[in-house]
C-alpha cells in the first residue's frame, strides 16, 4: 500500500471478492424457486451449529479472562482450536 497501484489493486482486489462472495446469496434471493428443502435444513443446521461454537467459545475466553486476564486462554473449546469463534463463522 505504500505505491498508488498498489493500493489500487488492494482495494479492487478487495472489491472483487466483496463481489464473488455474495454472488451466491444475490442469486438465491432473487430466484423464484423455493430451492431445495433439505439444502435449507442441511444449511439451517449447520448455521445454529456454528453460531453455538462462535458463541460457546466467546462466552469459555470471556470467564477465562475474568480469573487470568494475562494468560493464554486453553480451555474448553480453546484447547483444541486457536480460533474456534472464527472457526464457528
Amino acid at each position: 500500500l505504500s505505491t498508488f497501484s498498489g493500493t489500487v489493486g488492494f482495494w479492487f482486489i478487495s472489491a472483487l471478492w466483496g463481489i464473488l462472495t455474495s454472488l451466491p446469496h444475490a442469486l438465491g434471493t432473487t430466484s423464484s424457486s423455493p430451492g431445495n428443502p433439505l439444502f435449507t435444513i442441511i444449511g439451517t443446521a449447520l448455521f445454529l451449529t456454528g453460531f453455538a461454537m462462535e458463541t460457546t467459545a466467546d462466552y469459555q475466553k470471556t470467564i477465562f479472562k475474568q480469573t487470568n486476564p494475562t494468560g493464554f486462554c486453553n480451555v474448553g473449546l480453546w484447547s483444541t482450536s486457536q480460533h474456534p469463534n472464527f472457526f464457528g463463522n
